[in-house]
């Protein structure tokens, strides 16, 4: 968002659960968050990181935490933990912590945008989707039916594909209770 907002010829633009936290009483993510991130990544604890990720961002219970340790995806997640300071630092520390979305941060994102949030997602994600469509100048929320974080590709992909090869002009659809379902 923070590329196409600076004029490099994006037209149109998607995203799915952009997770700003907007909520003032949110437990996540933790307040030295970013700053043990930094740390675990330099020390090279990869596995560390992936942890304090889930448990202090995710809000993961340490449980759940242990037994993914176990599976085959901890594995991908260490590989790539490197790269979640720079996840952290394209939200903005500021986008974290339960303030509203600035209009002004997000006005020269003006191509049509379709913000796409699960109806069945953690709350949290949706609040930081519909803060974000009413934030931007040219937006369209969507909320699909019975879907999670975890969105299946097949479902997000019909809903894309239409948003992408449309030739006609964007609605904007930022009212609340406007949000139209996928299917």
């Amino acid at each position: 968002m923070r590329a196409a907002g600076a004029g490099i010829g994006v037209e149109r633009l998607s995203v799915y659960e952009v997770p700003f936290m907007v909520d003032p009483g949110a437990k996540r993510p933790t307040r030295d968050y970013g700053e043990r991130l930094d740390e675990l990544v330099a020390a090279g604890d990869r596995s560390g990181a992936v942890k304090h990720f889930m448990r202090n961002a995710m809000g993961i219970p340490a449980p759940f935490v242990a037994l993914m340790r176990l599976m085959p995806m901890w594995k991908g997640m260490k590989a790539t933990a490197h790269t979640l300071p720079y996840d952290w630092a394209a939200l903005g520390k500021h986008t974290m912590y339960g303030a509203p979305l600035s209009t002004e941060e997000w006005e020269s994102v003006t191509m049509p945008t379709l913000v796409v949030t699960g109806a069945k997602s953690p709350a949290v994600l949706q609040q930081g989707s519909r803060a974000l469509a009413e934030a931007l100048p040219n937006a369209e929320l969507r909320e699909l039916e019975g879907v999670s974080h975890n969105v299946k590709m097949e479902r997000l992909a019909s809903v894309l594909a239409d948003f992408f090869a449309a030739e006609d002009d964007f609605a904007v659809v930022n009212e609340p209770g406007n949000r139209e379902d996928s299917e």
